[in-house]
């Protein structure tokens, strides 16, 4: 059976990729094109994907007139759709980890984020199971800390040793929750 791959080679290099689009074709770039901040940001203009997927592929199967104005940045971001599709079907979420701006911001803001996955070392058996697990390859130490996690959680459901859970926002480690008797009003 095939089986995708979870990152392409080179992706210790690869995955600062969404940082440049952010910095050069969200913030810059905008800024640039047009004189000042462009009513089209540079990044939707010239990258991404969805807008040829969901707006000029329907457009132009309908309308016979705008086919023939398809020009260069068509051809352009066409062919950015279908090497992301194409890699899509080989590795596990090509564009989120390599070029969405989106997600580089999401990455800045895990630390800060209120649910976390919480690694308790000395609770750890070292099966692997949740580097297995991980649709980003994270190894169990980075989990608890990286911009790369998604916070899919499971991890948190394989692993034997239950040395991963969730916490904050009401999900934190039974062992971290009081057991209130009934009757007393949590003293």
């Amino acid at each position: 059976m095939f089986k995708k791959r979870k990152r392409l080679p080179f992706h210790d290099i690869l995955k600062y990729g969404k940082y440049l689009v952010l910095v050069f074709l969200v913030g810059a770039g905008s800024m640039l094109l047009f004189g000042g901040y462009a009513k089209v940001p540079a990044f939707c203009k010239y990258l991404c994907p969805s807008g040829t997927l969901f707006g000029a592929l329907p457009l132009l199967g309908a309308n016979d007139s705008l086919r023939g104005q398809a020009g260069g940045l068509f051809f352009w971001k066409l062919g950015i759709l279908l090497l992301i599709v194409f890699l899509s079907v080989k590795v596990y979420r090509p564009f989120c980890q390599y070029l969405c701006p989106l997600g580089a911001i999401y990455g800045w803001f895990n630390r800060f984020s209120l649910v976390q996955i919480r690694w308790e070392k000395e609770r750890c058996i070292s099966c692997g199971a949740c580097e297995k697990a991980c649709p980003v390859s994270l190894s169990v130490s980075e989990i608890s800390r990286s911009p790369e996690c998604i916070r899919c959680g499971r991890c948190v459901e394989v692993c034997p040793g239950k040395c991963l859970h969730f916490s904050g926002m009401g999900g934190g480690h039974k062992d971290d929750r009081r057991e209130r008797k009934p009757g007393h009003a949590g003293k």
